[in-house]
């Protein structure tokens, strides 16, 4: 979408390693101007890292622990779902899509 004193320009199928400072340049007939930019893409993060850690175990509940993914995809992650799957099955079953690391 172009204005008389503005554009948006979109770039699909971009990457993480896209991302980094560019030069925009803007020019007309009467005059040019150039300004530093950062771009970041923003992606899908990465696994959580493991060995899972089990922190307490009782009769009732466990308490188990990771640690964050080597990639957050750019933006902080704010929770984690969790799921469950019996070993003689192969259905997963969510038990909690809020968890916070």
């Amino acid at each position: 979408e172009d204005t008389a004193t503005s554009t948006i320009l979109n770039i699909n199928e971009c990457i993480r390693a896209d991302g980094g400072k560019f030069i925009l340049t803007a020019k007309n007939i009467h005059a040019e101007i150039s300004d530093a930019i950062t771009v970041i893409v923003h992606d899908i993060p990465g696994p959580p890292t493991g060995p899972i850690k089990f922190d307490e175990i009782s009769a009732d509940n466990i308490l188990f622990s990771w640690e964050p993914p080597e990639n957050d995809g750019g933006v902080p992650i704010s929770s984690y779902i969790v799921e469950m799957r019996e070993t003689n099955s192969t259905s997963w079953v969510e038990l909690a899509a809020t968890v916070i690391r």
